[in-house]
């Protein structure tokens, strides 16, 4: 076939794709007095675009500008807050996915009459390959202005409706369950305060969010409620605070607070239940911010492309109904007396509120096991450990407990973000030392009598994962291997991979590790033993120099 000819067939099937892709991922217009305007489109699974802002170029943006209109005076398009995706090599991905909205806001010259647009949007559609595509979309719309009144009444119902709805998020089930352990177990104390307390922990921090909004976008930065999980500082501090509500609910360490009535009370402290309530309510707030539930997202992205009192407005309306529950209970206090008494089943029932939360802490350690490593992850966990040990032991000196907490916090804050950096150190040393096992390139380098280590390795093998951590990862068998001048070379056998079974079955392995050493004067290899020591390796390579 000539080259005219495969030039044709591609561009046919390009068309074929791209009309294929045109019928199930083109976007809409739609304009109602209930929802406003906005720009839609629905993609099937596994099929994004790039969002509207970048990082390092990677994607075609998705454009939308209005190109011709009459009776327009100004636009806004408030975009959605972008998913990401990490791809090795390549860099931070952002797109969307699913259901996408792109309210308009529009600004009329005459508010009485309906702005006539033309639109033409730019945009890729991808899934295992990447179709640009651009459309042309004639609409009418009223002044946002003119609806104002209807627009905040709409706004605020989807901001109590999500900020109620994220009471029942997965996300934010342990949180509940404490709660429900703590009116429990404080059965005798004002439960309206309880709830009030609450109320107040929720509501602070959500207006806290709001500022943090306030300032971010005053900056030029994009805000979600959930990019705070992204910082591994905010995640440990978010362990930290769960390790000691996991102590106060088994009842090994209470939070107290001084309480001054006269001079005759000035020094008395006494166990406060209600501190405990604002906290709970602010972890409630912080565990929350992952979660997408229904309505949330589109107020949120209404607010962010708004006035700052509309922000303050909308965050103050998703903390009110992220409270309903607490709110109901203070007007219908009788509902808490509906709560079973206490009892012997309660250290039961407390097992499981417990076990709740120790899962939660499990699942931000997984989290930050994907942005600092294992080890780093691993040595956070001892060090939480340690902390629950400490505020739970009944010291005599309250001053060296105290310090001895103060320096665990502090090693938490510090030592995995250090051991992540070193980790990346040494990955990076690990990448020019270990060359990737290649059969043909290895017997060139038998031929032309170098010495090569070979390690044939698997990620379900834990003997592997000690020889690596142990000797194989280390600087001092890394300076073994230059001063020696040895090319060491890693194969992978985690998934199969015939070249390294056939290279296995011919050295009569039957699984791994597997280490040998080639040499000038050994070109059929030396094999280590399974667990490998440091000076079999140094005395094995001193035979090949001799």
């Amino acid at each position: 076939m000539n080259y005219k000819k495969s030039a044709i067939i591609f561009i046919i099937i390009n068309l074929i794709i791209s009309e294929t892709y045109a019928s199930a991922h083109d976007f809409v217009f739609k304009s109602t007095e209930e929802s406003g305007a906005y720009f839609e489109i629905n993609l099937e699974s596994d099929h994004i675009i790039y969002a509207h802002e970048l990082e390092n170029d990677l994607g075609l943006p998705t454009e939308i500008k209005i190109t011709s209109s009459s009776n327009l005076q100004n636009y806004r398009l408030h975009w959605p807050e972008a998913s990401r995706k990490n791809y090795e090599g390549v860099g931070e991905v952002l797109y969307y996915s699913g259901r996408v909205v792109i309210p308009l806001h529009i600004t009329a010259n005459n508010p009485n009459i309906p702005v006539k647009f033309k639109a033409e949007i730019n945009y890729a559609i991808c899934k295992d390959q990447c179709i640009p595509k651009q459309q042309i979309i004639e609409g009418e719309a009223l002044d946002t202005n003119s609806s104002n009144r209807m627009s905040l009444i709409l706004l605020g119902l989807l901001a109590i409706a999500g900020g109620f709805i994220l009471n029942f998020m997965p996300c934010v089930l342990p949180v509940l369950s404490l709660k429900i352990f703590s009116f429990l177990k404080h059965k005798d104390a004002n439960q309206r305060a309880s709830c009030a307390f609450t109320i107040a922990g929720i509501m602070s921090s959500f207006l806290v969010l709001a500022g943090l909004m306030l300032m971010l976008r005053s900056a030029g930065n994009r805000f979600g409620l959930g990019v705070n999980f992204q910082s591994p500082e905010f995640i440990i501090i978010l362990t930290l605070m769960i390790t000691v509500f996991i102590s106060s609910a088994l009842g090994r360490f209470n939070i107290s607070m001084p309480f001054n009535a006269g001079s005759n009370l000035a020094n008395v402290t006494i166990k406060n239940p209600y501190l405990e309530h604002y906290f709970s309510g602010v972890l409630a707030t912080i565990l929350s911010t992952p979660c997408n539930a229904p309505f949330l997202g589109s107020a949120v992205a209404v607010a962010f492309g708004a006035s700052d009192a509309i922000i303050l407005f909308t965050f103050s309306l998703i903390g009110a109904g992220f409270s309903l529950p607490y709110i109901l209970m203070i007007i219908y206090p009788g509902i808490l007396t509906k709560l079973p008494k206490p009892g012997k089943w309660m250290e039961k029932f407390k097992k499981i509120l417990v076990l709740m939360l120790i899962g939660t802490v499990l699942w931000l350690l997984y989290i930050l096991h994907n942005q600092i490593g294992g080890r780093a992850t691993f040595g956070l966990f001892m060090l939480l450990l340690l902390l629950k040990f400490t505020i739970e032991n009944k010291a005599k000196f309250i001053l060296l407990k105290l310090i001895a907490i103060i320096v665990l916090i502090a090693a938490s804050m510090v030592l995995p973000n250090y051991a992540s950096l070193e980790d990346s150190k040494q990955a990076e040393k690990l990448d020019k030392t270990w060359k990737k096992f290649d059969r043909t390139e290895l017997e060139k380098h038998i031929a032309n009598g170098r010495i090569i280590f070979v390690d044939i390795t698997a990620d379900w093998c834990i003997t592997c994962k000690y020889n690596k951590f142990m000797l194989l990862n280390r600087d001092n068998l890394m300076k073994l291997f230059k001063k020696h001048n040895v090319i060491a070379m890693r194969g992978d056998i985690t998934s199969h991979n015939q070249e390294i079974y056939d290279y296995l079955v011919e050295n009569r392995q039957v699984g791994v590790p597997f280490n040998i050493i080639y040499g000038p004067s050994v070109p059929k290899g030396i094999s280590l033993p399974v667990i490998l020591k440091y000076s079999d390796i140094q005395t094995t390579l001193t035979l090949m120099v001799d």
